[in-house]
């Protein structure tokens, strides 16, 4: 009994109820205006070509553009409301004007940092145009003097983590997307939080409302809070209609003491380390930097943070370097982050630019492939321009809809020439992108819809840098234990799955 009204007491179980009980009483108000049904038709239809020629007009990706006038075409009233709701949603806005107005009042902390950049320019190196835009668009910088250590699978990523943290003399940050309070990755790394609190150094931990929605226990910021933790949700679940949910923090950041940063695809969950299996083997990487580009990851999480608190001493984390790495012909490393507040999607310019302008192979390793058409059009054209093109799959997804999604672009991409390959012993959720030995990015974001455009992401742009090496012998070793598919194999796989995922392609946009 007493299960049974945990379960109905639980945050997903009311949450869900009361969601249930706003769309009955949206239905009951369509019912009720029933009886004027020659009226509301025609109405609906005006409505409808009025959401579809505005919609038209709009500056927006023409593949969401596609989904929202199908959708209105389909249901006229129910699309054109949707669309304006998440349009006009007040509490998502917040946050993006909020972050926005932070964002363009910390500027300045970059302001001393910009010799690499104005070197760059100097020598005219032939990749200055992606430092340029990182710079002009989102406000980050390359930098040198930085020990990169790239880590090819989460077990590897753990006590390399845990030993890091140890390390702390003065402030840990943590910023995830999915935090699994009894998994022992976490409590691992919760002890040594509790340790370094009882040092005296500062702990603050983010996690997003909607990743960790199911996997942390009530109480769970009251806890940490109780040992001297510092804690907040960004963006929790309210049980009301918003698109309010629709901008999740998908990012993965550790800061210690503003000189040792981790990020990339692993959050802080058994699943990811492989101490629980869920679906096959768990293929995903992080990346570990040490010195002077740590101060840019330093900055992402103080912003973020401003969003759910308030924080006006930037000066006081950023302002101290660590000068035990010294390196000027390790390439440059310019971390930088991706943002729904923008009108600027710098994830899908940063991989178009890599994909555009590679001349011998691109490699990608991502767990979802939903493509727009500029990003799609952009390796076929790469590919038919005698570029090697490989991308590494799941071949067991977490997502089935999103998977057979995916299928449906291996058809036109491998008659192009692009080769796919699926991870057999499982499920692969690294998002890295390699091309010519010499460009790369490791992070949190996927080739799909949702962490290009509306998301919160970060990631780590690598040119000239030794750990390209790391992670092309990654891919290498990653493809050998895969399996190419073909043509054949698409046709001989489920003519439902392949239906429905033509159907889902439609609406992947929205997804």
């Amino acid at each position: 009994m007493k299960k049974i009204v945990k379960i109905i007491t639980s945050k997903i179980c009311v949450g869900a109820l009361l969601l249930l009980f706003q769309l009955g009483l949206f239905y009951m108000g369509f019912y009720a205006v029933n009886e004027y049904s020659m009226f509301v038709s025609g109405g609906t239809k005006i409505l409808g070509i009025i959401g579809i020629l505005y919609i038209l007009n709009r500056d927006m990706d023409s593949g969401i553009k596609m989904s929202w006038i199908l959708l209105i075409a389909i249901m006229p009233v129910f699309g054109v409301c949707l669309y304006f709701y998440i349009r006009m949603d007040f509490a998502s806005g917040k946050i993006k004007n909020k972050l926005r107005t932070i964002h363009d009042a910390t500027t300045y902390l970059n302001e001393n940092d910009d010799y690499e950049l104005i070197k760059l320019n100097n020598e005219n190196l032939p990749d200055i145009g992606t430092f340029n835009y990182l710079n002009n668009s989102g406000d980050y910088l390359p930098y040198t003097n930085t020990f990169v250590k790239y880590i090819p699978i989460g077990d590897e990523a753990l006590p390399l983590i845990v030993d890091e943290l140890r390390k702390a003399t003065k402030f840990i940050f943590i910023e995830f997307f999915i935090i699994n309070d009894k998994s022992r990755m976490w409590n691992e790394v919760y002890k040594v939080l509790c340790e370094k609190i009882h040092e005296g150094v500062e702990v603050r931990v983010l996690y997003d409302g909607m990743g960790s929605l199911t996997t942390t226990s009530r109480g769970f910021k009251d806890k940490l809070r109780r040992h001297g933790i510092k804690c907040h949700t960004f963006s929790p679940i309210k049980p009301f209609l918003s698109s309010y949910q629709n901008n999740r923090d998908h990012r993965k950041i550790i800061v210690i003491d503003g000189k040792t940063a981790f990020s990339g695809g692993i959050n802080l969950a058994d699943e990811y380390i492989n101490e629980r299996k869920l679906y096959g083997h768990w293929k995903d990487n992080s990346i570990m930097l040490k010195g002077d580009a740590v101060k840019s990851f330093t900055i992402m999480f103080l912003r973020m943070w401003d969003v759910v608190e308030g924080e006006n001493n930037y000066e006081k984390y950023t302002s101290e370097r660590n000068f035990e790495y010294r390196s000027y012909d390790d390439g440059h490393v310019a971390p930088f982050d991706d943002s729904p507040f923008r009108n600027e999607r710098i994830g899908k310019y940063v991989y178009s630019d890599i994909i555009n302008t590679a001349t011998k192979y691109i490699y990608i390793m991502t767990p979802y492939l939903v493509l727009d058409s500029e990003i799609l059009n952009a390796l076929k054209f790469a590919s038919k321009r005698g570029v090697d093109v490989k991308i590494v799959m799941p071949h067991i997804p977490d997502k089935w809809f999103a998977f057979a999604v995916a299928r449906t672009y291996y058809p036109e991409l491998i008659e192009s020439g692009v080769e796919l390959y699926e991870y057999t012993h499982g499920f692969i959720h690294s998002k890295t992108t390699l091309s010519d030995d010499i460009r790369g990015v490791v992070g949190t974001i996927n080739y799909d819809y949702r962490s290009l455009y509306h998301n919160y992401e970060c990631a780590v742009y690598l040119y000239a840098n030794s750990s390209l090496e790391d992670i092309k012998a990654d891919f290498d070793e990653t493809i050998k234990k895969s399996r190419k598919f073909t043509i054949d194999d698409y046709y001989r796989s489920s003519l439902l799955m392949r239906f429905v995922g033509r159907i889902l392609r439609v609406f992947g946009p929205l997804m």
